[in-house]
């Protein structure tokens, strides 16, 4: 037997790598079963058969088999086979660590993680025949298959970055550390896994992961995955959790009052509920469809990330906070409250453009509950138009506006400055200016008072004219030292009841006017003012 089975070798060791494969893998099975294997040697001979079934393996990418990208040649092989595996051990003694069992010496760790392409092993590991496999490190390979059911002694696992689609471990009751990140794996139970700690499980296609029974699991890393629902109400002492990039529409992290760490960014998520979690110190909720976010027990925060949500408001005062980025909301200076005694970091701009709707030219906008907030003094507002980006005047009173005819039919953009504390904190209104006046002369009365003041780009020139006398009689005489171009008068109902394309000696004739209320928009040189007037 051992004759033909020399020939067999020596007939492998020089045809044709592929046919020498062929011819190997027919064989190898025989050649254990026969004992054929190291049954010389003091190194247990199922072992050094698993060493060899791992290297035995060909890529057909690369036309090299395992062992070569090991650095080893057929002599080695061949060796082995014939009960020589000493050389072959010895070369691979950083990647094989052999431990004393029952009178033989058995493999406890392999590590064979690789870095380098063309070094990265291909196939299939098969553990079952490594018994007392503890460590087990086979990540940055091109693995397609792993088999640990057979290794009930395996506490850490790491097969991160090749092409593995299933994985079963639960047959390993002592695992406490399982890295399977870069695969393609769809879904994952550990329910058996009652001693894991940490589990990274990111980048895979998942869309089922058990968590049941995993009482200590302390570090869950599952981002970047297709989970539509995530339950750790049984991870009593989870630590820190990244969830980032799922398809997630809630998490519920009641149960979890150890969670130091929280990563759900770019999901669907609605609601969140932290009020359980007062250990926090880390949140990142960025990218989802948060209304609000409630803060008030998480008074151990540090680094606040939930930009680009729906927030209206926002606060986040307590004393350890540092860092903090909350763009891309609907936050106002009147709904955000921040402690910057010990910020380092703060991104608040930009917030969504505030949709203010349609307007008529005399209707008050007001953005009054803006105007002075808790954080830092009195806001700072400047008007535009829209299509052209020039800055427009408007009617202001404490946060208060009135666009003025001169803006009917326009959309406007108001850029609103905070305080100080807030930096470069910039809030946008937009509107839309209707070129009518559907307002009783009672409304009028109540929505233009007389401390209204036009601002713009143009306000100290303009805010200078003065009509006079009004109310009036007559002749109503207007005091500037621009030119007047042209002057249209309106009544309550928005309606022109006159209109002066030329103005002589800066004076109106008003006398067939009757009495009540009106709107005088004048047009000068430098712009355009309007002022409301009483006829007698």
């Amino acid at each position: 037997m051992k004759k033909n089975l020399l020939f067999i070798l020596a007939f492998m060791f020089v045809s044709a790598t592929i046919p020498a494969k062929e011819l190997f893998l027919d064989k190898k099975d025989y050649i254990v079963n026969n004992n054929m294997v190291s049954s010389v040697t003091k190194y247990n001979p199922i072992d050094v058969y698993g060493i060899l079934n791992f290297l035995m393996q060909y890529s057909q990418e690369t036309k090299k088999w395992n062992y070569e990208k090991l650095g080893l040649n057929w002599k080695d092989i061949y060796n082995t086979l014939m009960g020589r595996p000493e050389i072959l051990i010895n070369k691979l003694s950083s990647k094989f660590i052999w431990e004393e069992r029952n009178g033989h010496k058995v493999v406890t760790k392999i590590y064979i993680d690789i870095v380098y392409e063309e070094k990265k092993l291909t196939g299939d590991f098969n553990g079952k025949y490594f018994k007392y496999l503890e460590y087990l490190f086979v990540g940055g390979n091109k693995l397609t298959s792993l088999d640990v059911s057979k290794n009930p002694f395996l506490i850490v696992l790491n097969c991160g970055y090749n092409q593995i689609n299933t994985l079963k471990v639960c047959n390993n009751g002592k695992l406490s550390y399982i890295d399977c990140n870069n695969n393609k794996l769809t879904f994952l139970d550990v329910s058996n896994n009652k001693n894991l700690s940490t589990l990274h499980c990111y980048n895979n296609k998942l869309t089922n992961l058990n968590l049941s029974n995993t009482k200590g699991l302390q570090y869950l890393y599952c981002h970047e995955n297709n989970l539509k629902a995530l339950d750790v109400s049984d991870c009593l002492n989870l630590g820190v959790l990244n969830c980032n990039e799922n398809q997630l529409t809630s998490i519920d992290v009641s149960k979890n009052f150890y969670l130091s760490r929280l990563y759900c960014s770019n999901n669907s998520i609605s609601t969140l509920d932290l009020s359980n979690n007062s250990n926090l110190y880390e949140l990142s909720c960025d990218n989802n469809q948060l209304p609000k976010l409630d803060l008030f027990n998480n008074y151990r925060l540090r680094d606040l990330n939930c930009s680009y949500n729906k927030l209206t408001s926002l606060d986040v005062t307590m004393d350890n906070i540092k860092k903090v980025s909350c763009s891309h909301n609907l936050l106002k200076y009147s709904t955000f409250d921040i402690n910057t005694k010990g910020l380092i970091y703060l991104k608040i701009s930009p917030q969504e453009t505030t949709q203010g709707g349609s307007k008529s030219f005399y209707e008050i906008i007001d953005l009054s509950s803006d105007f002075k907030s808790k954080n830092g003094g009195q806001t700072y507002y400047s008007w535009y138009d829209k299509a052209t980006g020039l800055p427009v005047t408007m009617y202001a009173y404490n946060g208060r506006f009135i666009a003025g005819s001169k803006n009917a039919g326009k959309t406007l953009i108001c850029k609103m400055r905070g305080g100080p504390r807030f930096g470069t904190f910039e809030l946008e209104y937009e509107v839309t200016i209707q070129k009518i006046l559907p307002f009783s002369a009672k409304s009028l009365i109540s929505t233009i008072p007389e401390n209204f003041k036009l601002i713009g780009g143009l306000e100290n020139e303009t805010e200078s004219i003065q009509l006079t006398p009004n109310p009036v009689i007559d002749i109503l005489k207007i005091n500037t030292a621009a030119k007047v171009t042209s002057v249209s008068v309106y009544n309550y109902a928005g309606k022109e009841v006159k209109r002066y394309p030329r103005v002589i000696n800066n004076e109106l004739d008003l006398q067939d006017l009757p009495s009540g209320i009106y709107i005088v928009n004048i047009d000068t040189e430098i712009g355009t003012l309007s002022k409301k007037i009483i006829k007698k």
